[in-house]
């Protein structure tokens, strides 16, 4: 049978409310992913895995305490001490002014090894990422600090990490190159420029 229209005032304001508060609720997901904060952690540090992930950070003050990322990387200490973390994860943009870097002894690194996440609690692996700036100079450099590092993680331009999680379950980590991604999308870069990565070797599994 037909199902009457419903006319009611009451209702059509009611709904016509809902939909704002859709719209609200949307607004304020997008700011609470937006600004980062500090819960207090409700995870027992005994069981489970927890790790600290953050990018766009390489930019470098001559004195990096005078840096952003070191007072970032502060926030950090104190919740890698709270929780005990198992590492880091760069997401990229390890190095800007000049955007990536040529040699291993770049000074930059040990301001970001020595200072900024120079804290007792934040002595981690760091499982390094490359983003769109690294691209710059030669970023198999990157892949070379895993040698001279201990901290430092990187095995190719793209690689992928088993981490143990507890109760026999494992948690697979992938680290793709926004380099080759970035060639490959299509005329974005200069011909030349985009050889010299892609070489089948970073696409392999690095091993763990």
């Amino acid at each position: 049978r037909k199902l009457k229209r419903i006319n009611k005032p009451g209702l059509k304001y009611f709904l016509y409310f809902l939909s704002i508060m859709d719209k609200m609720l949307i607004v304020l997901l997008t700011i609470s992913i937006a600004i980062p904060f500090v819960a207090e952690s409700k995870v027992n540090p005994d069981d489970g895995l927890h790790f600290l992930a953050f990018g766009n950070y390489g930019r470098y003050a001559e004195d990096p305490r005078d840096g952003i990322n070191y007072r970032v990387a502060q926030h950090m200490a104190r919740v890698a001490t709270r929780d005990e973390i198992n590492f880091i994860i760069s997401l990229g943009g390890n190095f800007y002014d000049p955007d990536g870097i040529t040699d291993t002894s770049d000074p930059r690194v040990e301001k970001l090894f020595d200072v900024i996440l120079g804290a007792d609690s934040l002595q981690v692996p760091f499982l390094a990422t490359l983003g769109t700036p690294d691209c710059f100079g030669n970023p198999h450099t990157q892949v070379e600090l895993t040698k001279k590092y201990k901290r430092w993680t990187m095995h190719s331009t793209h690689y992928t990490r088993l981490e143990e999680v507890g109760e026999g379950k494992r948690s697979l980590f992938i680290h793709l190159s926004s380099c080759e991604l970035s060639c490959r999308d299509g005329g974005k870069w200069e011909k030349e420029f985009c050889e010299k990565f892609l070489k089948p070797q970073d696409s392999r599994e690095a091993q763990k």
